[in-house]
């Protein structure tokens, strides 16, 4: 499955809050969801 416009709007976010480089965007919905949960684990919010 691709990456959903949910996840790209998220880790947009999480980019600008936690000003962290994400390049490339992940291209399919299992990264995106495994990038987010472990930016949330790392950062704790």
């Amino acid at each position: 499955m691709s990456i959903t416009d949910n996840q790209i709007k998220e880790l947009k976010r999480l980019r600008k809050e936690l000003n962290i480089f994400i390049n490339p965007l992940p291209k399919t919905y299992e990264e995106a969801d495994k990038l987010i949960k472990e930016i949330y684990a790392n950062w704790g919010k």
